[in-house]
This record gives structure tokens, sequence and C-alpha cells, in this order.
């Protein structure tokens, strides 16, 4: 499963949503990957993001800049969505 995070993580409640992940964490365990997307570069912002994609574990936080190209995109939907994250677990 594949949670995808889309904020500038700047005008958030970084305790709230630390708490919401590691509840879904808690819930869904090596199942869920959590991939943060930055929109905009207020570097206050990264951390968070950063934090998010390490709890789960197998996602990778980005800035929406880095998918801007078509190609980009498309390598990040296959690495998000297409790939087995799971096949290095077992």
């Amino acid at each position: 499963m594949a949670l995808f995070l889309v904020s500038d993580f700047t005008k958030i409640d970084a305790g709230a949503v630390n708490k919401a992940a590691e509840s879904f964490k808690g819930d869904l365990g090596d199942r869920l990957c959590i991939s943060p997307i930055q929109v905009g570069n207020d570097p206050k912002g990264a951390p968070l993001a950063q934090t998010l994609a390490s709890l789960g574990g197998c996602g990778r936080a980005v800035n929406a800049s880095e998918l801007a190209s078509s190609s980009a995109m498309a390598g990040y939907v296959t690495a998000a969505l297409l790939t087995d994250f799971f096949a290095a677990r077992r």
C-alpha cells in the first residue's frame, strides 16, 4: 500500500501528522510505504517530509519539482506503485 502525502509540510501540525502516520504504520506494518511529496521549496518543510518517509521505511520524500518531467514522474510512479518493495524484506 502506498500513502502519498502532498503538502508544503510547513503549515501543518507536525505532531498530529506524525501520530497519524505512526498509527497507519502500526495498523499496516510492512505493507505500507509512505511517500511525501513537498510542494514548494521552503526548507522548513523538508525535515518533516523526510521523517515521514523514514517512518514508512520504504517510500522516499521528493520535491514536486523533481517530478516535473514526464520521465521523472514515470520513474517515480514505477518505483512507488509498480515495484515490489517487499521482495527484499522476505
